[in-house]
């Protein structure tokens, strides 16, 4: 855990880890669907953007990626040109108040496992699978961009396109498919959390009590939210005090 302080900020989240699939694997497109569904960038339907933006108001986004996602803040797509050898899953967590962070991520964690033990129902598989297959039309919609996407395939050393081979194996995946790479590649047991905030005395405090940390709201929520609350304001996160560092902002990206 690195709590970066920067004085008067609110809080933002960025949580994962190393993953090893990528860009030509068929459990790379099977872990893509599972993730489009957990915390597609930028979908306003995706269930972590449902759980902690739309039902409770807490920020601006909650997103999930399998690729490096750089400059999400002025992008829509993914973006291509960003080839590695080691990939990452992580959840982003857009700023919201400090005294609601610990919350958030323990909603997000929630979420998270509760996706790897339960896997994707047919419902939101089908679903999810209908929306990327047009979805991914957009990917490449320049001639800038369908060249970004072809120096890609050859890092990656792809034989056929990427593009090509996302919309196919879009037809071709099972339920059964998406749910052994949920299970295969999705952990919360082994992260790195990063949080700016400006209150990382606080934040730290929180993280490692074991305490309950609710939240309140300045307009009524429904019975369901309010009981769902309970339990996320509980959910543990097994973080110990040598677990954290704090950095204060004028230090980072310094040698």
């Amino acid at each position: 855990m690195l709590l970066v302080a920067k004085p008067g900020a609110d809080a933002s989240i960025s949580f994962g880890y190393p993953l090893d699939v990528h860009r030509g694997e068929r459990e790379y497109y099977a872990l893509w669907l599972a993730n489009s569904w957990l915390g597609e960038h930028r979908n306003s339907s995706s269930h972590l953007y449902e759980v902690i933006r739309e039902r409770r108001g807490l920020n601006y986004g909650d997103y999930s990626y399998i690729e490096a996602f750089p400059q999400g803040g002025w992008r829509q797509m993914p973006p291509s040109n960003v080839g590695r050898r080691a990939q990452l899953f992580e959840v982003w967590i857009r700023t919201l108040p400090n005294d609601k962070a610990v919350f958030a991520l323990r909603a997000a964690l929630r979420e998270l496992d509760a996706l790897i033990e339960r896997g994707m129902t047919p419902e939101e598989f089908e679903l999810t699978r209908a929306f990327l297959r047009k979805y991914a039309l957009h990917f490449a919609d320049t001639t800038s961009s369908r060249l970004g996407y072809a120096i890609d395939d050859r890092f990656y050393g792809l034989d056929a396109s990427h593009l090509e081979r996302f919309r196919a194996v879009m037809d071709e995946l099972t339920l059964e498919e998406v749910n052994a790479a949920i299970r295969t590649h999705l952990q919360s047991q082994n992260l790195k959390i990063a949080i700016v905030t400006g209150d990382p005395e606080r934040l730290a405090k929180q993280l490692t009590s074991g305490q309950p940390t609710p939240i309140t709201y300045d307009a009524p929520k429904p019975a369901s939210v309010m009981a769902e609350d309970e339990s996320i304001a509980r959910y543990p996160l097994s973080i110990q005090p040598g677990d954290i560092r704090t950095v204060q902002v004028d230090e980072m990206f310094q040698r």
